[in-house]
């Protein structure tokens, strides 16, 4: 009778993982690429391949089991033990476990009915700015090594205080561009204004540097640090109820 019933729970068991059909591209995978990856991974950005079709994206399905496990892919570097950002790009364990189920069953296309209508992904604004302010020249970045952090003084464009509800920043060249900072800091005498200022820092073996904030470094004296870009991050708009000025 023992024998009797386990077998049964076992043919049960084996139906139910039958009827269970595999994650396609199309269906389970494209969805979860459109909300956490296709903002990096496209032509023109930072990424280093393209996940808007699954032609281009098959060929890195093992490269994506891997990311995804190790939680490296989404990029975020917040310690989740101090709660949850509304910015957080990370993937559940659900999805996780629907890329990895989909690579593991052979990373099939299915039906192209069950995908779903393209993201349209703005090129340039995000926002519609009444103000811009711009750099005085471009800033070459070199195809190989470190680019030290180089800092840029430009005049503040208000005569007056100014209640600002968004910023954004836009990078003239998403494919290259790591990460760039605004603050305020206070206009001091002798200030080289529109004259690009690297900060050489000392680094250790790996490349990391030693001393992340240097004594001459003018974000010690910043006023406030208004906005941030880097790869797949959103403009900073404020709610209706708050300003900054």
């Amino acid at each position: 009778m023992l024998q009797s019933l386990l077998a049964g729970l076992t043919l049960s068991a084996a139906a139910l993982a039958a009827v269970q059909p595999s994650p396609t591209f199309n269906r389970e995978v494209f969805p979860i690429l459109q909300k956490h990856c296709q903002r990096c991974h496209r032509p023109g950005q930072i990424a280093p391949m393209s996940f808007l079709s699954y032609q281009s994206t098959r060929p890195w399905a093992k490269a994506i089991k891997a990311a995804v496990i190790t939680r490296n892919m989404p990029p975020w570097s917040a310690d989740p033990r101090y709660g949850r950002f509304v910015n957080d790009p990370s993937l559940t364990q659900s999805e996780i476990q629907t890329l990895v189920e989909w690579v593991d069953s052979g990373a099939s296309e299915g039906g192209v009915t069950d995908k779903p209508v393209a993201v349209s992904w703005p090129d340039g604004w995000h926002i519609q700015p009444d103000v811009v302010v711009s750099m005085p020249r471009p800033i070459p970045v070199a195809a190989k090594g470190v680019v030290e952090l180089t800092t840029v003084v430009i005049p503040n464009c208000f005569k007056t205080d100014t209640w600002v509800t968004a910023i954004e920043i836009l990078p003239g060249n998403k494919s290259v561009v790591h990460h760039s900072d605004l603050y305020f800091v206070p206009h001091k005498r002798g200030a080289q204004y529109g004259v690009p200022q690297v900060q050489e820092k000392e680094r250790d073996a790996d490349g990391v540097a030693v001393e992340r904030i240097g004594k001459d470094d003018p974000v010690r004296g910043l006023v406030g640090w208004e906005a941030i870009y880097v790869p797949g991050t959103i403009p900073r708009i404020l709610v209706s109820t708050e300003a900054r000025s």
